[in-house]
């Protein structure tokens, strides 16, 4: 029977599980639900998602449109709260469920968590947005209040998870190199000494970024978001050996530079 992976975070983990749906025996089941940064968000999506779904206002802010190819949005889930539900029967019945946990910016309208720049309404660069931020600038009438998350929420929110969730769990943060952290190693140290409490898979992509390097475009731009093609590559065969318990060959043998065009798989 394959074994089936659910995933909550960004490109950053659903580059590499395109990979796996390709060439391995596992069951990637994508959300269609965009993507989600921060730990708040993705506390109240696992533990608050009636409330999210029952919002008019909530709903457009707590959902972003952004996709990977096998990862389409599907809009329903700014109308429908039986998709919302759907949502988190799919989380519910994962095997293993891959969380990232990105930064620990956080944006708060009436007790739940929501996009730092959501884009139904307006899609706006975040190079506009970045110092004084979309709510104060766009929507100060909703008077969103902008925190920073504590470790102690981490801490509680990896435990609440590991209590509810059945799934087998496996945890990751934002990237950066051992030469430059971009000030992500606080959430990265927050996560890891939290699944290092409670005995959870904790995946370190470090040593990825210093053997593979960051991504650069076509243009020759670096972008210290996002792994280099050939670090994608290594995470999906590190993650599907992780999953399967060996070390797969049809991944490892047919996973070609070249299977990417423009950032997406042919």
């Amino acid at each position: 029977m394959m074994k089936k992976i659910v995933a909550i975070g960004t490109s950053r983990i659903h580059w590499p599980l395109e990979y796996i749906k390709k060439y391995t025996r596992i069951d990637v089941d994508f959300l269609n639900v965009g993507y989600f940064q921060s730990a708040g968000q993705i506390y109240d999506l696992l533990f608050r998602s009636e409330e999210i779904s029952q919002s008019e206002v909530i709903r457009p802010r707590f959902f972003r449109r952004d996709a990977t190819p096998e990862n389409p949005f599907n809009d329903k889930v700014f109308h429908d709260s039986l998709f919302i539900k759907s949502v988190i029967e799919k989380i519910s019945s994962a095997d293993y469920l891959y969380i990232e946990l990105s930064t620990l910016h956080e944006f708060q309208y009436e007790g739940i968590h929501i996009q730092g720049n959501p884009n139904y309404y307006r899609n706006v660069p975040f190079s506009k947005i970045w110092k004084d931020g979309y709510y104060n600038i766009y929507e100060p009438e909703l008077n969103v209040v902008r925190y920073q998350q504590s470790k102690k929420f981490i801490n509680d929110l990896v435990q609440s998870v590991s209590k509810v969730y059945d799934s087998k769990l496996i945890f990751t943060s934002h990237i950066f190199s051992s030469d430059a952290s971009f000030g992500r190693e606080v959430i990265h140290k927050s996560v890891k000494d939290s699944c290092d409490m409670f005995g959870l898979t904790f995946i370190d992509k470090t040593p990825l970024v210093d053997s593979f390097g960051f991504r650069v475009s076509s243009s020759g731009e670096r972008d210290i978001h996002h792994l280099s093609w050939r670090g994608t590559k290594a995470e999906s065969i590190l993650l599907s050996e992780l999953i399967l318990g060996y070390k797969d060959k049809d991944i490892e043998d047919n996973i070609k530079e070249d299977d990417f065009i423009e950032g997406f798989l042919l």
